[in-house]
């Protein structure tokens, strides 16, 4: 009985410190992003080691560029100057219509393919506002093979 009671309280404790600290820690940023893509970006942080982006903008020559990332997150990846900066890693897609720029006819400019990203940010605490830089790797498989490097830079405030 005795080990049930101390189970019980156990997940107990760690429930509410789980819920207590989502609610510390604003999960959801919205901002915008510079770079090979502009525009548009939200962040949604599931816990400390996993989160999700997407970006909405636009880059040379497109119409619109539409991303979304499942990220694994390393919580201080390095200090400097006693302040925490954090690193990311992520796979994703990436879709864009490039319009009359395209080489492919076939399809109307759309193009589509898989990413991989990877970053580091820092994470002001008041207010609840995030900088970060990044490099993708995005690979265009449809309607043919072909490669991009993007790089960005931005911002996110947390709610």
């Amino acid at each position: 009985m005795r080990k049930i009671v101390t189970f019980m309280v156990c997940t107990l404790a760690l429930t509410f410190s789980s819920l207590a600290w989502a609610r510390l820690l604003h999960p959801l940023g919205v901002g915008v992003v510079i770079g090979t893509t502009t525009g548009f970006t939200a962040k949604y942080i599931q816990d400390r080691k996993i989160a999700y982006d997407g970006t909405l903008g636009w880059g040379d020559g497109d119409n619109f560029r539409l991303s979304g990332d499942m990220l694994w997150q390393k919580p201080r990846l390095f200090v400097a100057n006693e302040q925490p900066f954090d690193g990311y890693l992520g796979v994703g897609a990436r879709l864009r219509d490039r319009g009359q720029n395209s080489s492919n006819s076939n399809n109307n400019g759309a193009e589509f393919g898989p990413e991989g990203i990877g970053g580091i940010s820092y994470m002001f605490h008041k207010p609840r506002v995030e900088v970060f830089g990044q490099l993708g790797l995005v690979m265009d498989i449809i309607p043919s093979t072909d490669a991009d490097v993007e790089v960005g830079i931005g911002g996110r405030y947390y709610f």
